[in-house]
C-alpha cells in the first residue's frame, strides 16, 4: 500500500511540474540598439542593448545569457554572460551585452558595411532561467541595422 501511495504521489508531483512548465511564458526579448563601444587594431567591442520582458505573474532570475552575433548571415562571435539578472513579475529590464570580437571579424563587418553602407545584424542566444518550476533554457533573437559608424 505504501508503494502505491508513493507512486501516486510521484505521479501527481510530476504532473504538477509538467503543468507548471507548460504555463510558463518565455521572456520577450527586443534588441533595442547596437552601439560600437570601441574599434581598434586588435578588434572591436559592441554594446548590444536588449529589453527583456517577463510576461509571468512571478519573478524570474536568469543565471546565464548566451549570444551569437551575425552580420548578414556570417557568424561573427559567440559568448555568454553569467551575471545574475532578476526580472520582476510583469516587469521589463534593460540588459547590455558587451560583445567583443577580433580583427578578422572586424574586417568581415567592414566589408559588409563598405559594400552596403550599413550593417544588417542578428543576435540570437539562450537565457538560462531559474524559475519556481526549476531551471529552464529559452531562446531569444533580434535583428537590426547599424547605419553609421563612429
Amino acid at each position: 500500500m505504501r508503494k502505491l501511495f508513493a507512486l501516486a504521489t510521484l505521479l501527481a508531483l510530476t504532473a504538477c511540474a509538467s503543468l507548471a512548465k507548460a504555463a510558463f511564458q518565455s521572456p520577450i526579448v527586443t534588441v533595442k540598439d547596437v552601439k560600437v563601444r570601441s574599434l581598434g587594431l586588435q578588434g572591436a567591442t559592441l554594446d548590444v542593448h536588449l529589453d527583456v520582458q517577463n510576461p509571468n505573474e512571478y519573478r524570474i532570475d536568469a543565471e546565464k545569457v548566451s549570444y551569437t552575433f551575425f552580420v548578414d548571415s556570417t557568424r561573427i562571435v559567440s559568448g555568454e554572460v553569467t551575471q545574475r539578472l532578476t526580472m520582476e513579475e510583469k516587469g521589463v529590464i534593460s540588459l547590455t551585452l558587451p560583445v567583443s570580437f577580433d580583427y578578422t571579424a572586424v574586417q568581415t563587418a567592414m566589408r559588409y558595411y563598405l559594400a552596403r553602407g550599413a550593417l544588417d545584424y542578428r543576435v540570437e542566444g539562450m537565457f538560462t532561467l531559474v524559475t519556481p518550476v526549476g531551471r529552464l533554457t529559452r531562446p531569444y533573437s533580434g535583428r537590426g541595422r547599424v547605419e553609421g559608424m563612429p
